[in-house]
This record gives structure tokens, C-alpha cells and sequence, in this order.
């Protein structure tokens, strides 16, 4: 094949494996028994912790109690919580006998996934109680629901994380509690029937299901296999580099029931210990301040850094209150970061480096790129090194590779490749060709290395007149005021040009008086004088500028930038 064209290969470091998530558990808990595993904080900061030794036990007493009550290998289970120490051992319990688990958070069973999952079947319902009520109530609707059809030899199977039995609903199962599934757990004869039970455990057996965000229609059910968790690790570990510190101590805050949660749970095999806080404390102004206050106390060497994160600590210069000399790597994923931003932490952080990658539920992580402050530049920015296990092509019409330097979509063909969209050929076929590449849905440019740098997704094209927009094109522009702390740039409806230019913006904090429709003007002209008339006779410079306190975002830290497109419409007073 053509060198120049968009495409690139790079081979496994390390053999992939047949063992399951489990298996690599128990062999590190043979290893660090005393260590901690796996720290989680609630709300109200207070600290639980479990140690290796104790993450594969607890996962087997429940997973042998389980099995006991009835549910066995290729059955769905439902597990749905926040983020627990708890939440995690259920999972681990139900992949070592090769249950199907789907992950949902808290107030996660909307109608519309009840519907996608009332032709699976699912067999028991494990679930965390601590909910706010309206949560609680979508909870016993749905629940009745899906457990309203089950026929089978054994009655569906509830089971309550909390301290006690938890009445759901109109359904007259009885609620088994897990503390007393520990105990009943660790009976021997059911510790051996366990035991035989995961030897039956296959690496093609499907494994776990998450939804995707559903930002472009209904969520999708993104079907994994027990080997694609297991390789994702054997990926992880390649692609770690050295510590100074004895162990790598990793804060977390998004949640476990999300695909970067659930693989977070299982990272916790390659000898880390993770440092989980509660999503919405990470995300909410005015308590995310003391995620730092825990990094400091947990000496925390990597921690990833949503945009409200970076915000609070710029902004308010916490890296003067707290000790966050423990971190040395800062981690960025999930959207589009600009270069701006990435040097804010650099200023706060300067001896730690950067992570910045691009994953997806359904290829967990494609390209990642790790670089210190000096090596961030204007050339370099956004590039991303194609990891280990990887095949990745960039395709234009009809999809064919396209020459490199050129943009087009990318697609990836790996091992860690989701197996399909539970319930839903169509997409399925969309998304996956029948040689086995997945379509990410990023446009991207790969150059002469073969390094590859996402323009944005297909989805937040601005399309004005006959041209498509990169918003982070005009980002990048904005991003250079200096009066501009951040700006999410969206398209709003226009009849002239179907689109138009909105910049959304997060101004830095100043001591003078200038009135904020001031600054904006300001903003505006420079802007212009910044990006003149292209031959069609328009300039790129945003027709509306808007002043906003913050982006809003979802469960996950992400822009939401949909949602930031109806705030936008609102404010100026546009209909769809």
C-alpha cells in the first residue's frame, strides 16, 4: 500500500491474553493483599477503602452467593449506582462467572432504555438504594417493568447494596441484601461450585453493556466481550510510563457505571489504586474544590482533569492551597482540549506531564500523545501517536483512504473492539463494516508520521452557506484574546446561511470596570481583524459572542455541546 496514504499499523508490545478481568485480579491480590485497591469518597467526604486481598474475596463470596441463588453464565444482570466500593465489587463478582452485566448510574432507567432492554431477558437486578427520591421512583417503575415478562425456571433476582432489604416497586420478590450474601458466600461447597463456575468462563463470552450518551439520538448498547476488558489492560500497561513515586495512584471521578469507569475498575489490576470521588461534587462549582483538597491528602500522581476542574484550579490558584505536587501526570480525554487550556495546567502543574488521548465506548482508547510543558507547541498540539494493537485508517468518499495531510473520517480495526450494538443491527452495520472497522465518527488528519489530530466530530460541523466550520478551528482563533478564559463555539439557526457562527465565551476575571458587552465588542473586533472575507465574502469570526459562566455538561464532565446550542438559541432568541 502507498506509504503516503492514511494508514497505519502498530503491533501489540505485549501478547494479548485469553484470562479474564478476574483472573488478573486474583493473581494482583496474590501480589499486594494488604494494599489498597480501590478508595471511594461520598458526598459528605467520607472515606471507605478495600485492599486487594479483599476486592477478590468479597467478589467471590458474592459471586458464589449469586450463583447460588441462580444466576449463572450469559444471563443479564442489571447493576445501577453511584460509584462504590460496593457497586465495584458486584461487577467483579458477575464477570467471574460470566453474567452479562448492563451498567447504569443513578436515575439512568429512563423509558426509553427500559423499551431496549425488555427483549433481553434480564435476570436479576442489583442495586444501590442511596438515591434521591425522584431517582428512586424511575428506578421501581423500571424495574417492575423489565421483571414483569421474565418466564424462567428461577424468579428474577433482586438484590440491595444498601444495609437492608429494599422493597422495589410493585414486584413481590424477595430483596436479598449484599452483606448478607458475603456472609452466605463464603459457605465452601458454594466457594467450590464458584470456582468450577469460572474455569467455564470464555475470553468471547459478552462481558459487560454500557449505553452510550445518546447525545445523537436514542443511547446505544455497546456490547463487550471478556476479552476485550482483559486486552484493554494488557493496552493499559504497554502504554504506562515510569513513576517517581513507588505506585501510580490514580484520582477518578466519572462514574463506574460509564465506559471509562467500568475500565477504571478493572485498571485496577495493573497494580493501582484508585481514588474515586462522586461525579456531580467534581462538576458542581461550588463543592468541586475539595477533589483537591483530596488529592493532596491521598497523594495522588494522576488525576484527569474535566474543563470545570481546570477552571476551578486556574482560576482560583489552588496549586497555592493544596500540596498537587504528587501529580505528576494530568490526564485529558474524552473532548477536544485547546491549547490554551492545556498550558492553564502547565502554569498550576509545571513538572507534571500531559495525557491527552481519544477514545470511545466502543474502541476503548485509540491514539494517545504524553508530553511535558516544553514540548507543548503550536506545531505539535492535538497530536496523537496511534497505540499498541491498532489499525487506524482515514477514509473520504466512498470510503477510500485518503492521502495523508488530508481530512477525512477515522476508522479503527483492534482487538478491543466493542462486538455490537445490543438490539440494534442497524447501527451495528453502520458503525462496524464487514471487514471489521468501526467508524469513530471524529474527523481527523493524519501527517507524515502517522501521528493523527482530530478537527472534530461529524455531528458539531457548523455547516454556514456551502462551507462545513470546524468549531475548533474558530476556537483556537477566540482562545487568544486576552480576555477569553475559554469558549465553546456552536452553530445557530440562520435563514440566509442555514448556520451561524456563535462563540460562547468564559471571560477571565479583570479589575477594571469594563462593562461585559464592552469586552465582548472588544473581543468581536479584534476577531475580525483576525479573520477577514475568504472568497465567498465571510469572515469566520462568530456572528453572536455571548458571555457565559460556565459550559454545561453531562454525567461524564464532557461539553455538552448540544445543550450549550440551546442555551445559546435561547439567549438570542432563536427558533429551531
Amino acid at each position: 500500500m502507498n506509504s503516503k496514504l492514511s494508514y497505519i499499523h502498530v503491533p501489540h508490545k505485549s501478547p494479548m491474553t485469553h484470562n479474564a478481568i478476574h483472573q488478573s485480579l486474583d493473581s494482583m491480590a496474590e501480589r499486594r493483599r494488604d494494599t489498597e485497591a480501590l478508595v471511594v469518597y461520598n458526598k459528605n467526604l467520607e472515606r471507605a477503602a478495600m485492599t486487594y486481598g479483599q476486592f477478590k474475596d468479597w467478589s467471590r463470596f458474592l459471586a458464589a452467593s449469586l450463583l447460588d441463588l441462580g444466576v449463572s453464565r450469559g444471563q443479564h444482570v442489571l447493576l445501577i449506582g453511584a460509584s462504590s466500593i460496593r457497586f465495584a465489587v458486584s461487577f467483579m463478582a458477575l464477570q467471574r462467572f460470566g453474567a452479562n452485566t448492563i451498567l447504569l448510574g443513578p436515575g439512568g432507567l429512563s423509558q426509553d432504555k427500559v423499551g431496549q432492554m425488555k427483549d433481553l431477558r434480564v435476570q436479576a437486578v442489583v442495586f444501590d438504594p442511596d438515591m434521591r427520591e425522584t431517582q428512586r421512583m424511575q428506578l421501581e417503575k423500571g424495574v417492575s417493568q423489565l421483571l414483569s415478562d421474565v418466564s424462567k425456571k428461577t424468579d428474577p433476582i433482586l438484590v440491595s447494596l444498601g444495609e437492608m432489604a429494599s422493597c422495589i416497586g410493585e414486584t413481590d420478590l424477595k430483596c436479598h441484601v449484599y452483606d448478607d450474601l458475603i456472609v452466605r458466600g463464603q459457605q465452601k461447597e458454594l466457594g467450590n461450585k464458584l470456582t468450577q463456575a469460572e474455569t467455564e468462563v470464555q475470553m468471547d463470552d459478552p462481558a459487560v453493556i454500557i449505553f452510550t450518551s445518546g447525545s445523537t439520538g436514542l443511547p446505544k448498547l455497546v456490547q463487550h466481550t471478556s476479552h476485550t476488558l482483559a486486552c484493554a489492560q494488557v493496552l493499559s500497561k504497554d502504554t504506562a510510563q515510569p513513576f517517581r513515586a513507588e505506585r501510580e495512584k490514580r484520582y477518578f471521578d466519572r462514574p463506574m457505571a460509564w465506559g471509562w469507569g467500568m475500565g477504571t475498575v478493572c485498571e485496577t489490576v495493573n497494580d493501582i489504586t484508585m481514588v474515586w470521588v462522586p461525579t456531580d461534587m467534581a462538576l458542581n462549582d461550588e463543592t468541586n474544590e475539595a477533589v483537591f483538597e483530596i488529592m493532596q491528602n491521598e497523594k495522588c500522581t494522576t488525576a484527569p482533569f474535566s474543563v470545570a476542574l481546570i477552571h476551578k484550579l486556574t482560576k482560583n490558584k489552588l496549586h497555592l492551597k493544596y500540596d498537587l505536587s504528587n501529580i505528576e501526570e494530568f490526564i485529558m480525554g474524552g473532548q477536544m482540549y485547546s491549547h490554551a487550556l492545556q498550558s492553564s495546567v502547565f502554569d498550576c502543574l509545571p513538572f507534571a506531564r500531559a495525557s491527552y488521548s481519544l477514545g470511545t465506548s466502543e474502541a476503548i482508547v485509540t491514539a494517545m500523545e504524553k508530553f511535558t510543558r516544553d514540548e507543548l507547541t503550536e506545531e505539535n498540539f492535538g497530536k496523537m501517536s496511534v497505540l499498541p494493537g491498532n489499525e487506524v485508517k482515514i477514509v473520504g468518499d466512498e470510503d477510500k483512504i485518503v492521502r495523508r495531510g488530508t481530512p477525512g473520517e477515522i476508522c479503527v480495526r483492534t482487538a478491543m473492539l466493542f462486538q455490537e450494538y445490543v438490539g440494534n443491527p442497524e447501527a451495528t452495520k453502520r458503525a462496524k463494516t464487514a471487514t471489521g472497522w468501526y467508524r469513530l465518527g471524529d474527523i481527523c488528519v493524519m501527517d507524515e508520521s502517522g501521528k493523527i489530530k482530530v478537527l472534530g466530530r461529524e455531528k458539531d460541523f457548523i455547516k454556514r452557506a456551502t462551507v462545513k466550520i470546524f468549531p475548533a478551528e474558530i476556537e483556537r482563533v477566540v482562545l487568544q484574546h486576552a480576555d477569553v478564559a475559554d469558549v465553546v463555539v456552536v452553530g445557530v439557526p440562520d435563514q440566509r446561511f442555514h448556520e451561524e457562527i456563535c462563540a460562547c465565551v468564559i471571560l477571565k476575571a479583570v479589575e477594571d470596570d469594563r462593562a461585559v458587552e464592552v469586552r465582548l465588542a472588544e473581543i468581536e473586533a479584534w476577531c475580525l481583524e483576525q479573520c477577514p472575507p475568504g472568497a465567498d465574502g465571510l469572515s469566520m469570526k462568530p456572528r453572536y459572542f455571548l458571555s457565559v459562566e460556565f459550559f454545561p455538561s453531562g454525567t461524564t464532565g464532557k461539553v455538552d455541546r448540544r445543550a450549550m446550542r440551546e442555551i445559546a438559541m435561547k439567549r438570542l432568541g432563536i427558533c429551531q
